[in-house]
């Protein structure tokens, strides 16, 4: 099975019955080693909280690799007769690889498709837009101060003008 790394696509599939995880196991790992084998792809299982079943979390080295781990977890569930739900995660990492991808060519998709980078992406625009609003009170502060002084140099000529 291919390592995680930074390069690895990434796909959640989430399964709510958690009695189809034995299946996809299979006796003594066998069913998700041939998988492994057979796809070059990384699975692994993961328990969700209570009631909401599992996921089966598939990172491989290419997207043909990841496609070929997705059809066979998903074979496995339709030959069950459940289908597997998709994570909102999957759906938004990929909506943000497509739209790095058209502007920014050299960037990778895999790369953007890690939970981890998609975190401290979005922490960094979070800071940017911080940073952004820091720079508007500021502008504002002084836009207000340069107002006030204004205003004090015209009470001022009023008196002057009144004394």
């Amino acid at each position: 099975p291919a390592p995680a790394s930074a390069t690895s696509l990434m796909e959640v599939i989430r399964v709510k019955d958690k009695t189809l995880r034995g299946r996809m196991i299979g006796k003594g790992g066998a069913t998700a080693q041939a998988m492994q084998k057979e796809t070059k792809c990384r699975l692994q299982f993961e328990d969700l909280p209570a009631g909401q079943g599992f996921a089966v979390r598939i990172t491989g080295p290419d997207r043909p690799a990841v496609d070929k781990a997705v059809a066979a977890v998903n074979k496995i569930l339709e030959e069950h007769g459940r289908s597997a739900e998709t994570s909102k995660q999957h759906l938004i990492a990929n909506q943000i690889a497509a739209m790095h991808q058209q502007s920014q060519p050299q960037l990778r998709p895999s790369v953007l498709q890690s939970p981890a980078l998609m975190q401290q992406q979005l922490m960094q625009q979070q800071d940017a837009m911080k940073h952004q609003l820091m720079q508007q009170q500021e502008a504002l502060k002084m836009k207000m101060m340069q107002n006030d002084a204004l205003m004090q140099q015209r009470m001022q000529q009023s008196a002057m003008i009144a004394a």
